[in-house]
């Protein structure tokens, strides 16, 4: 930006116009950036689509709440099992009832992290997909409600689950304890693809995109924002530490079929 231009934005900075200049242009960056959670426009369902046929069998719904994502899974991905996982206890029992016909569906009224513990989760009643280990100052109603927590590797072990095809992690922030509980699986590269948020929250747990990129391409994935026509797959660079979310993925560098069919075009 030539230094003039500069000189007269920073003086006019603070006049009515220039600050509803500045709003619309961050309004604009964030629809550039997605900054959409809509399941069926933000490219979490084109991502479902472009993986029929490919082989999934796991899905694992981490913070599934009621359902939403699960239920759109299983009718892309018929031949696929979901396993759910809902820390919020009054959550977990409605999403039970509510996928209790599909034999497909295994839901599990605890939470995923990093150790087997007792845990204290802010439940937001009206708002329950907010609900998280963080205490992340929502403008809405909370409550405390005593819940429980697994290690993916131990449920993994337990349901002689060899490898988990898709790892969805939507958890309000706690996206680093849960990665942690699949030390093993990740180690062994028996998790192909990782969708998991980025945002705000982040910044309350120390769990930067950079600190997200650093534990995913150590084990060997290639990382990526999604987009609605699919995955930007680049480095890590400072930019991209903007909180503006929501999801990213991460795939299994091995698996190059499943980068070019996910990859945005």
């Amino acid at each position: 930006m030539p230094t003039q231009l500069k000189r007269y934005l920073s003086k006019y900075a603070r006049i009515p116009l220039a600050q509803d200049l500045g709003s619309l242009c961050r309004r604009y960056l964030r629809w550039m950036e997605n900054h959409n959670y809509d399941l069926a426009t933000n490219g979490e369902r084109y991502v479902l689509e472009r993986l029929r046929n490919s082989g999934m069998k796991t899905l694992f719904d981490v913070g599934a709440n009621l359902g939403t994502w699960t239920s759109m899974a299983r009718g892309i991905l018929p031949d696929a099992e979901v396993h759910c996982f809902e820390i919020v206890p009054e959550i977990a029992v409605k999403l039970s009832v509510m996928t209790r016909s599909d034999s497909g569906i295994t839901v599990n009224q605890f939470g995923l992290g990093d150790a087997e513990r007792d845990a204290v989760v802010k439940f937001y009643p009206e708002s329950p997909g907010l609900s998280s280990l963080v205490d992340y100052p929502h403008p809405h109603a909370a409550r405390t409600v005593a819940a429980r927590i697994r290690r993916g590797d131990w449920y993994c072990r337990e349901k002689s689950i060899e490898q988990v095809d898709f790892l969805k992690i939507d958890v309000e922030g706690a996206e680093e304890l849960v990665l942690q509980g699949f030390a093993d699986m990740l180690d062994r590269h028996r998790i192909v693809i990782i969708q998991f948020e980025y945002g705000r929250a982040n910044i309350l747990q120390h769990f930067l995109l950079y600190d997200a990129y650093q534990l995913l391409t150590g084990h060997g994935f290639i990382v990526g924002k999604l987009y609605p026509d699919g995955v930007d797959f680049l480095p890590y660079s400072f930019d991209r530490e903007d909180f503006l979310g929501p999801n990213y993925l991460a795939v299994q560098e091995s698996r190059p079929d499943l980068i070019a069919r996910l990859r945005s075009h």
